[in-house]
C-alpha cells in the first residue's frame, strides 16, 4: 500500500500486511487529493487491494515478471523467439510468461471487459491491446511486444525504485503501447481500460485499432490523466536523463531513444546501429503483426 500513499495521498502511510479495509475506505474518502481532476472511489481502491491480496502479491511493489502475448492459431516464429530470448537474458531472475489463448479465461474472469479478450471475432491487435492492460492491472510487471529486443544489460533499472506506470514515446510526444509497466492495481490502468470501453466497437478498418484501443487511445487517456505535461521531474540512471515523471510520479514517460530508437518511417533493424543510440535499452523492430497475421 505504500506506493499509493506516497504517490497520491501525500505523506507515506505505511499499512500493515493485515489491512483494515474499513479504515482505509474512510481514509481515502476523507482526504483532499492534490489532483482534483481525479475523484477517487474508495470502493475501487478497496477492490484493487483485495484483488492484489487474493493473488498473494504485494500491492506496493512491481512484481519481477515480464509478460508477452501470442494469440491466434499460428506458431510462435523463430525470429520472434530469438528476440524473446534477449528479454529473458536481460531480466535474469524474473519470471517470464507468454500469454496464449488457453491462458485467457482466468484473466477475463476479473477483467474490466471480458468480451474482447475471449471473442476471437475481434481483431488480434485489438484483443492484444486490451489483454496487455489487464495482465498489468491484475498481475503487474513489465510488458513487451514480441518484436522487442534488449540491447543493454541494465534494462531492469528502467522499472526499479519507483511504482509508476511506464511507457515510451515512439516519436517525440507520441506515446506507444508496445512496452509498458506497472505495479498491480495501478489506478491509471483501470482508467485507461474504461476509456477504451466507452467507445469500444469492432473496427470497420483494421487500422482503426490504433484509435480505438492502441496508441491514440493511450495518448488520449494520458492527456486526461496528466493534464499539465510541463511540470515533469527527470528520470535518470547514472546521471543520464532517460525520461520524466508526471502526475505526482504516477506516470513515467521514457524518451523515444530509450525504447523506440528507430521508427518504422526512419529505417529498419538491418540498418540500425545500437551504438548510435547510447540511451537505448531496448529496440522495437516494427514487425506489424497486429495488422498482418498474428500478434
Amino acid at each position: 500500500m505504500e506506493w499509493i500513499s506516497r504517490r497520491w495521498l501525500g505523506p507515506v502511510v505505511r499499512l500493515s500486511s493485515e489491512v483494515d479495509l474499513e479504515k482505509l475506505r474512510d481514509f481515502v474518502a476523507n482526504r483532499t487529493f492534490r489532483h482534483l481532476w481525479w475523484n477517487p472511489d474508495p470502493d475501487r481502491i478497496i477492490r484493487s487491494v483485495e484483488h492484489a491480496e487474493s493473488r498473494g502479491r504485494s500491492f506496493e511493489s512491481r512484481p519481477r515478471m515480464v509478460h508477452q502475448i501470442w494469440i491466434g492459431e499460428k506458431e510462435f516464429p523463430t525470429r520472434l523467439a530469438a528476440y524473446s530470448e534477449t528479454i529473458r537474458k536481460g531480466f535474469p531472475n524474473w519470471d517470464h510468461k507468454i500469454w496464449r489463448e488457453q491462458d485467457l479465461a482466468e484473466l477475463a474472469a476479473n477483467a474490466v471487459m471480458s468480451d474482447p479478450i475471449l471473442d476471437e471475432s475481434f481483431p488480434l491487435g485489438m484483443r492484444s491491446d486490451i489483454i496487455r492492460l489487464e495482465v498489468l492491472r491484475q498481475y503487474g510487471g513489465v510488458y513487451f511486444d514480441t518484436d522487442f529486443e534488449v540491447i543493454r544489460d541494465d534494462v531492469c533499472r528502467l522499472y526499479e525504485d519507483h511504482q509508476a506506470f511506464v511507457y515510451g514515446d515512439e516519436l517525440s510526444g507520441r506515446p506507444a503501447n508496445g512496452m509498458m509497466a506497472a505495479p498491480v492495481g495501478h489506478p491509471f490502468l483501470e482508467f485507461y481500460l474504461r476509456r477504451i470501453a466507452a467507445t469500444l466497437r469492432k473496427p470497420a478498418d483494421i487500422f482503426e485499432t490504433v484509435k480505438l484501443t492502441g496508441p491514440e487511445k493511450l495518448a488520449e487517456s494520458l492527456n486526461m490523466w496528466v493534464g499539465d505535461w510541463s511540470s515533469g521531474e527527470p528520470f535518470m540512471i547514472g546521471g543520464d536523463t532517460l525520461g520524466s515523471f508526471h502526475a505526482g510520479g504516477s506516470i513515467l514517460s521514457l524518451w523515444k531513444e530509450v525504447a523506440y530508437p528507430y521508427h518504422y518511417t526512419e529505417g529498419s533493424w538491418a540498418t540500425f546501429d545500437p551504438s548510435h543510440f547510447p540511451k537505448a535499452r531496448v529496440a522495437h523492430h516494427w514487425e506489424g503483426g497486429w495488422h498482418r497475421e498474428a500478434v
